[in-house]
């Protein structure tokens, strides 16, 4: 283990150095570029695509998404695996980054997200210049997690493996969906019984209790805490995509668009809450991040002219 690890850690420490003679020119660039990797841009741009542009898309990037995360988080449970400056003390990452940078390492969370979202836009959007610019911004995403020292190359490179195959799995598993009756059924049953096995499994492992300083380097408690909010994305997009397809089924005369939303708020109780639209005998499930962000209008060109009157947003 300590000769496959040696390499990466000199790697860290080569870019370290560059930081270092630069003088950080580089640091609010990769920094930058990081971020794109985290929850916020891509949802909204998701939330964006499947409201206005084709729900379909939106539904395959929400998919790979939701699935990566929930796959991504059993894993740091299943290695934990320490961040890049517990296995080796001469890493020193950038200071904002090790502020934000928590729990395991193996793998890359951000890597996961990159590839799910931006690679999902990739594959379902045809246009070579933007499928070219999907995949260097993809690139420079995993390149930026070892740049600014909080991952090893092999969170980076698993993380980028297991989502290029996540893209091929969750084109196959919609197809397969689709093509079959109550499948919708049993992929949903599956969703939930493998929300409540993470849950379970994360409450009962046994974590390594590891302490430097007199301080605790990764808190169980807390990995279980942070999960929450992953599996409420998690149950909450594929309930909402399968009440959509019920409603779509049931009432043809119809066009619905359906999601659900969370907050994203680890230790906020109410990050269950979503949202629904009343419109005389239409329900119409919209993203929470909508609402959150000032009650901001959802493409009424979705919603039949009938049902234009006297829109009201209730939360329950």
């Amino acid at each position: 283990m300590e000769s496959f690890l040696t390499p990466q850690i000199e790697y860290l420490l080569i870019l370290q150095n560059f930081r270092q003679l630069s003088g950080g020119a580089l640091d609010n660039f990769f920094m930058f570029i990081t971020s794109c990797g985290e929850i916020t841009i891509p949802i909204i741009l998701t939330a964006g695509i499947y409201w206005c542009i084709n729900s379909k898309y939106g539904l395959y990037i929400f998919w790979n998404w939701c699935v990566g995360m929930i796959a991504c988080q059993f894993l740091k449970s299943l290695a934990c695996i320490y961040r890049p400056w517990v296995l080796d003390t001469r890493i020193q990452p950038i200071p904002e980054a090790f502020r934000m940078s928590g729990g395991y390492s193996f793998p890359s969370g951000h890597t996961q997200t990159a590839v799910a979202i931006w690679g999902s836009m990739a594959v379902v959007f045809k246009n070579k210049l933007f499928r070219a610019a999907m995949i260097l911004l993809i690139l420079l995403i995993a390149f930026s997690r070892n740049y600014i020292g909080v991952h090893t190359p092999q969170d980076v490179i698993t993380s980028l493996v297991f989502g290029c195959v996540m893209l091929f799995l969750i084109s196959k598993l919609m197809k397969w969906v689709e093509n079959g009756k109550n499948r919708d059924i049993i992929l949903l049953s599956a969703v939930y019984l493998s929300a409540v096995l993470l849950i379970g499994y994360e409450h009962f492992k046994s974590y390594p209790m590891d302490y430097i300083g007199g301080h605790l380097l990764v808190d169980p408690q807390k990995m279980v805490l942070y999960s929450f909010p992953k599996i409420g994305m998690y149950l909450g997009i594929f309930t909402g995509w399968f009440i959509t397809d019920k409603t779509r089924k049931s009432h043809k005369i119809y066009r619905r668009r359906c999601a659900f939303g969370f907050n994203f708020n680890p230790i906020d109780d109410d990050f269950f809450n979503g949202c629904v639209e009343k419109n005389n005998d239409v329900f119409d499930l919209v993203p929470v991040i909508f609402v959150r962000f000032d009650n901001l209008p959802v493409a009424r060109h979705n919603v039949p002219k009938i049902c234009i009157k006297k829109r009201k947003l209730v939360l329950f």
